[in-house]
C-alpha cells in the first residue's frame, strides 16, 4: 500500500481503500441496487484484530457494499485479522452499490476500539469532505 498513492486512502493506517474519487460507476440493471462502482480494497496484516467496514445506518437506503463474499450486497463487512507482517495484506474485490448513478457516501472503517468514518465521491467529487 502505497501512502502517495492518490487513488488510495489508508484509513486507520490499516485498509487501502478507494481515494476521495470513484471516477466510473456502471448500470447493473438490477433494482434496488442500479449502479455499481467497483475498486478493490487491501487489509493490511500486523493489526491483530478484524477490521469493519460499514455503511453508516441513516445512508443504507442509498448505498451498499461488496468486498470479497461473491457477489452478495451488505452494508457491514467484517474482515479477519490477516497475519503478523504489516508488509502483508488481503486483497479483495468488490465495491459500491448505489441506487442513483454517482453520489457523495460514507463509509465507517472499525480496528478493534478505533473507529473512523470517510467520504467517497463516486463519480463525482464530495463538497469539501
Amino acid at each position: 500500500m502505497r501512502r502517495g498513492d492518490p487513488d488510495r486512502r489508508v484509513p486507520l493506517d490499516t485498509v487501502s481503500a478507494p481515494g476521495k474519487l470513484v471516477p466510473q460507476s456502471s448500470e447493473t440493471g438490477s433494482p434496488p441496487w442500479k449502479w455499481f462502482s467497483k475498486w478493490g480494497m487491501v487489509v493490511r496484516g500486523g493489526e491483530g484484530a478484524s477490521v469493519v467496514v460499514s455503511v453508516p445506518r441513516t445512508w443504507r437506503n442509498r448505498v451498499a457494499i461488496v468486498w470479497g463474499n461473491g457477489g452478495r450486497v451488505f452494508h457491514t463487512l467484517r474482515f479477519p485479522p490477516c497475519g503478523d507482517d504489516p508488509g502483508s495484506g488481503n486483497a479483495y474485490a468488490g465495491g459500491f452499490f448505489l441506487r442513483k448513478p454517482s453520489g457523495c457516501v460514507p463509509l465507517r472503517f472499525t480496528v478493534g476500539e478505533r473507529t473512523t468514518l470517510v467520504w467517497f465521491g463516486i463519480v463525482r467529487r464530495c463538497p469539501r469532505r
